[in-house]
């Protein structure tokens, strides 16, 4: 069978064009071709489909897919709700102002240029010509603001929106967004799947209720029917800006057991999983009719250390317990291989982050023998005990078990306290009542500044900030990145930024893993994204 990997040597490729503004105001496609090894050491080609490419499969080919979805959807209301099972329809149904494609560049998409006030207090969007609505109705200006505004106002959509003040209309092809304060990362923010425009006349015919079933957009696909715990069908808008999608029939078969849906793909009832479990992966790579795709997930496993109180709040504990850490075998009994030991935060392209820099950047090296001395010079010699928190969920106490016998090795108990998911994140995020744990942070926009919340001391208090970091430096930096708006100085801001975690051990970063998407060999335009993004108008089948 085939299998793809879209590598880290693709990505820092696209890092480089990520940040350059000039190039989101053109729609031209683009191609990224890579050879990677993945970490259980198979060669393998990683290709990226030209985004809308046109198929030359002729007639014979395909014009339906089945898609296996591991939940379903609580509302199409793209501003009530916050889960990714809801963002994968939203990436189909609604166009944001700038599109952040399947390849990780921004473009144009409603919006066809913008433009920045010398203050950075305001960005002036110029719309699109010849936008129409499912009901054929074209979009307004109205449209968007009415969007925006029900956004910003949103709870759900707060990672988005908590710079914006308003969105104001300037006249019919133009809007104002007004932001709080100068914010570097806004574009990443505008391409959400929270910030598609929807209709501001059909919301207020069919009431908020009503258009949670019944909604109205400009995207690529269009909802026909919800049947509740089977299926969700959408067909295509051949009336679509962009062009026809080449898929015309779109249906999305729940399927919540994970084992349930690895075996209708291999019966070929559906045509893609998103996310299949790592279990059947072996499996499913051996399989001949299928492809295999996976790319380290913009996600980060790290441990976290209460830096306000106890043993930790010393910055040589902190250290000194990362110097127990054998990255590579953290890596290999936590995820049997499946992913990337991390130096830095940032495996993957993301706004303010040079990716240069993690092959620049040494974290702190494994050194038992190192270690125990620093134990010793921070007061614990001998007899430290640590009390290790942590879930029934692998993604945490695998690592857990891990750091556990690497502590053993230098003299340290660790007691493992297993505890149901939801108290265990009441203990350690909200009472703050740990040592230290092992946690995942995921990011919510592509930009370095969503860490700004979990390490800023403004959060310590009342905020996500329940490590207690609280360093001058660090929130200088934390600032500074966030309120510019040059690229190139972001990077030297935020590079400086992890030299200095690397000397106060806030947080020990340890790896990230592999998420997968399997699928029919013969569908085609398939991009694995680390951020989970799939785009259906990119898909096509080829002649079988």
């Amino acid at each position: 069978m085939k299998k793809k990997l879209f590598s880290l040597v693709s990505l820092v490729l696209i890092a480089g064009m990520m940040f350059a503004f000039a190039a989101c105001n053109t729609d031209t496609p683009a191609t990224t071709t890579a050879a990677a090894t993945t970490a259980a050491a198979t060669t393998a080609v990683a290709s990226t489909a030209p985004i809308a490419q046109v198929s030359t499969a002729g007639a014979t080919a395909r014009t339906d897919l089945v898609m296996g979805l591991v939940g379903e959807p609580k509302t199409m209301d793209p501003t009530e709700v916050s889960d990714l099972v809801s963002f994968s329809f939203f990436f189909n149904m609604y166009d944001p102002l700038i599109r952040f494609d399947a390849d990780d560049e921004l473009r144009p998409g409603l919006a066809e240029s913008w433009t920045y006030s010398d203050d950075g207090l305001q960005v002036t969007f110029t719309l699109r010509d010849g936008v129409r609505f499912w009901n054929g109705d074209p979009l307004t200006a109205e449209d968007v603001v009415f969007s925006y505004n029900k956004a910003i106002a949103s709870s759900y959509t707060s990672s988005s929106t908590n710079m914006m003040e308003s969105m104001e209309k300037v006249d019919d092809k133009t809007v104002v967004l007004n932001l709080k304060f100068p914010y570097g990362p806004i574009e990443y923010c505008i391409c959400t799947a929270q910030m598609g425009i929807i209709q501001e006349k059909h919301f207020n015919t069919v009431g908020a209720e009503g258009f949670a079933r019944d909604p109205m957009g400009t995207g690529a696909y269009k909802l026909v029917s919800w049947a509740s715990g089977d299926k969700v069908t959408l067909v295509a808008n051949d009336d679509y800006y962009r062009g026809a999608p080449q898929i015309k029939d779109l249906t999305y078969k729940i399927l919540t057991d994970g084992d349930t849906a690895v075996l209708a793909l291999q019966n070929h009832e559906v045509d893609i999983v998103d996310t299949p479990p790592a279990a059947h992966r072996d499996t499913l790579m051996a399989d001949s009719s299928l492809t295999y795709y996976e790319t380290p997930i913009a996600a980060s496993v790290f441990v976290g250390f209460n830096n306000a109180v106890g043993m930790f709040a010393d910055k040589r504990m902190r250290k000194a317990v990362m110097m127990t850490v054998d990255k590579d075998a953290m890596l290999e009994g936590a995820r049997e291989g499946l992913g990337l030991v991390l130096n830095t935060w940032w495996p993957i392209p993301i706004g303010g982050w040079d990716m240069a820099n993690n092959d620049k950047l040494q974290g702190i090296p494994y050194d038992p023998e190192g270690a125990k001395a620093l134990f010793a010079e921070a007061g614990y010699g001998s007899g430290l005990t640590v009390e290790l928190k942590t879930t029934d969920s692998a993604t945490y106490n695998k690592p857990t078990e891990v750091l556990q016998d690497m502590l053993a090795q230098v003299g340290v108990t660790g007691n493992i306290n297993r505890m149901e998911r939801t108290a265990y994140f009441e203990s350690v995020q909200t009472e703050r009542d740990f040592d230290l744990a092992v946690l995942a942070s995921t990011t919510g926009v592509p930009d370095i500044d969503y860490i700004y919340p979990s390490f800023h001391s403004s959060y310590v208090t009342a905020g996500r900030n329940y490590m207690g970091v609280e360093n001058a430096e660090l929130d200088r930096l934390l600032e500074t990145g966030r309120a510019s708006n040059d690229q190139a100085e972001r990077a030297q801001i935020y590079l400086e930024m992890a030299e200095l975690w690397n000397e106060e051990v806030f947080s020990g970063v340890l790896y990230t893993y592999f998420t997968p998407i399997c699928a029919d060999k013969n569908l085609e335009g398939v991009i694995i994204n680390s951020k989970n993004r799939m785009f259906m108008f990119d898909f096509w089948w080829s002649a079988e």
